[in-house]
Formats: C-alpha cells, structure tokens, sequence
C-alpha cells in the first residue's frame, strides 16, 4: 500500500480474513477472486503490458537462484515490491 501513488488502487487476489477487514476499511485496497488458470494469467499479463496495471517490481532474479529469494522472504526480507522470477527460453 505504502508504495501506492495518491490514485493508485490495490488489487488482492490473495484474499485473507485481515485482508478482507482491510479492504472494508479503504477504498484503495480491492479484493479481486479469480481462478490462477492460462487464461486469466494472460489477460493479466495483456492488461500490465498494456498499461493498464501497474506493480512495482522489488527484485528480479533468474530461474537459478529463485531458491535463495524466496527463502530470505519467507525469513523476513523486505523488497519494496514484488519478486520477479525469469526463464531464459530453452531452461
């Protein structure tokens, strides 16, 4: 939230209890239910490349060392954004 320009809305498709008492609070953080399949993840991915939707990106990583990220987030590490995990076609 904290990383929000004065318009920006917060869309959550991680839903939690606290989540839920949140976003009955602010007008800026929008619960969004969706099914994680192809299909919706490409129009996702249409929609960001289209300007539409916005994230910051904290850190990005390849494939290789995704292992070592991800462990230091779930011990605590803070990045201001999200981690981003890359392939290189062919691995």
């Amino acid at each position: 939230m904290r990383l929000l320009n004065r318009t920006g809305v917060y869309l959550d498709i991680n839903a939690s209890p606290a989540k839920f008492a949140h976003a009955a609070l602010s007008r800026r953080h929008k619960i969004f239910f969706c099914k994680p399949d192809t299909r919706t993840l490409t129009e996702a991915a249409a929609r960001a490349a289209a300007g539409e939707i916005r994230m910051s990106i904290g850190e990005t990583v390849p494939l290789d060392t995704a292992t070592a990220l991800i462990t230091d987030l779930e011990k605590g590490r803070k990045i201001n954004g999200k981690g981003l995990i890359f392939m290189t076609p062919g691995t």
